[in-house]
């Protein structure tokens, strides 16, 4: 019994807005449109210039069992 890591978020440069062609749809959309909220879409912190997307998956219900039990665990023996 265990639980293997992975990683269920990653974050990499927008395939297509930062393109030549995606850079002027870009540059064109208002905030509202770049911006709905979801912090999926965004402009990199490292440069002021990179368009970032992040993407991310809940973790399988498979793991919940696992991950209470832990949580028990360390409530009793003091680690949480």
């Amino acid at each position: 019994r265990g639980l293997f890591l992975c990683s269920n978020r990653v974050t990499l440069e927008h395939p297509y807005y930062n393109t030549e062609a995606g850079r002027e749809i870009w540059n064109a959309m208002s905030e509202e449109e770049r911006f709905d909220g979801s912090g999926m879409v965004f402009v990199s912190d490292e440069d002021n210039d990179t368009i970032m997307v992040t993407a991310s998956i809940d973790l399988p219900t498979k793991f919940d069992s696992f991950l209470a039990w832990e949580q028990q665990r360390a409530e009793k023996f003091g680690t949480a």
